[in-house]
């Protein structure tokens, strides 16, 4: 099964530095190129695996933490070989005579047949030609079994994390008439009425903080006053601005001036409804290459955004799972259910994308892997206001890019886009956001620190 090949793996300690040297003649450092190149592989494969699931129940959480156990083997075989940060093992030994490519390829290998299915022939393919082009000798043969070690490391520290159990059912999972027992509670949204994935995430370990629990933040302010003008509000910025638009709304369309979603509105919804896995990740790759950041500073990034992430992932799940707060569908369409002095109900509303992901409301899980992520750069690159293009594979224009002027407005309109593709309230993106926040920077104080 998917998820229990998924669920292979609860962090280890990212210690200090390991004991010496093995002698002989320095390899050479791992070229940027090389680090890239097989960043993106890795990043492809995980893409494709989590592709065979076509629930989609699989997005996100489980991609963040994937990405994270093969690029901490990546990132540890390569820091083993030249050492100039924290290991996030402390068990791998310093080789510096070994072949840091081999190494990387090694790990890579190692880790992703470990953690995917479906995939053999791609891996095996990618790492033949790997060590196909480097110099056969005792510097491979050390890269390789450094890179082993690494992995199966990281691989055996995620065994038993809480990940193979965390897809628990909750007592609502069989309403599917979209009826909730009470005002604010969640349950399957429509159209497809999906059970709750993975309702028991928050406990799963987390990579680099001490504890998700942390990070949890209050019941939204409106929980017990679903009455008041506070959620009405955002009720009703939902119901205008995140709607399908075949979906004729007289309280939005004759407003002055309608409340509609504008062109650039549309665009950003769609834009951002890709993986926060894969569009970070991409955005991260590109602008390593464009800032010339060295190998081993590549794949220390990379294990670094993808800690920050999964965590985040977890802390945004604990959160979710406390409250379980219902979906703007849910709301929208029972709308006399929260006691609003003129509530609008809109029985057949559907968000911009009808297929709203099957967990609860609060907090957002995009806006907070988006805010860790954005934190990591700019801590990484060691400045907030580096403009960038970026593309996504669920823009309306595959081809055309979005500028941003800097990581936080890339963060920012990560998360408003939930509101803007109908799945989120703006309270949970805003507070999403912030929990990613706060996630990134704990991780850039615990994690791969300069020695």
């Amino acid at each position: 099964m998917l998820l229990t090949v998924l669920a292979v793996l609860t962090g280890c300690g990212g210690g200090g530095s390991s004991s010496g040297d093995s002698g002989g003649s320095a390899a050479a450092p791992l070229a940027a190129g090389k680090a890239n190149s097989a960043a993106a592989f890795v990043a492809d494969t995980i893409d494709a695996y989590a592709s065979l699931d076509t629930s989609g129940r699989l997005a996100g959480r489980a991609e963040s933490r994937l990405l994270s156990i093969v690029y901490i083997a990546m990132y540890d075989a390569a820091d083993a070989v030249d050492r100039r940060y924290q290991p996030y093992q402390s068990v791998l030994a310093v080789n510096a005579s070994a072949d840091v490519a081999a190494a990387v390829a090694a790990a890579a290998r190692k880790a992703l047949l470990a953690t995917t299915t479906g995939q053999t022939a791609r891996i095996e393919s990618w790492y033949s030609s790997q060590i196909a082009a480097l110099t056969a000798g005792p510097a491979v043969t050390a890269g390789i079994a450094l890179g082993e070690q690494a992995a199966a490391g990281i691989i055996a520290a995620r065994t038993g994390d809480g990940a193979e159990s965390a897809d628990v059912s909750l007592s609502t999972d069989a309403i599917t008439n979209g009826i909730p027992p009470a005002a604010g509670a969640y349950i399957p949204t429509p159209t497809y009425y999906a059970p709750a994935a993975y309702s028991a995430w928050g406990a799963v370990k987390p990579f680099a903080v001490a504890s998700v629990s942390d990070y949890m933040v209050p019941a939204p302010e409106y929980y017990t006053a679903l009455d008041g003008d506070y959620f009405q509000r955002e009720m009703a910025e939902v119901m205008c601005y995140g709607r399908l638009p075949s979906i004729g709304i007289p309280a939005c369309d004759n407003a002055t001036p309608p409340k509609v979603r504008t062109a650039d509105q549309s665009e950003l919804a769609q834009f951002w409804r890709e993986s926060a896995s894969q569009s970070w990740n991409r955005m991260a790759r590109e602008i390593a290459t464009a800032r010339g950041l060295g190998g081993l500073e590549q794949l220390r990034l990379y294990a670094l955004l993808n800690m920050a992430q999964a965590d985040a992932f977890t802390a945004a799940s604990l959160v979710k799972y406390t409250y379980k707060f219902w979906r703007p569908v849910t709301a929208i369409r029972n709308a006399a259910m929260t006691g609003g002095s003129s509530p609008v109900t809109v029985s057949n509303w559907l968000p911009y994308d009808p297929v709203t992901p099957a967990h609860p409301d609060y907090v957002s899980f995009h806006a907070a892997a988006g805010g860790a992520a954005a934190h990591v750069l700019k801590t990484v690159f060691m400045a907030n206001d580096i403009a960038f293009d970026q593309s996504s594979q669920t823009a309306n224009d595959t081809s055309k890019k979005r500028h941003f002027a800097s990581f936080t407005d890339a963060a920012e309109e990560n998360a408003i886009s939930r509101v803007y593709i109908g799945y989120h309230f703006r309270l949970a993106t805003t507070l999403g956001l912030d929990l990613g926040n706060k996630v990134g920077d704990a991780t850039m104080a615990a994690k791969l620190r300069a020695l």
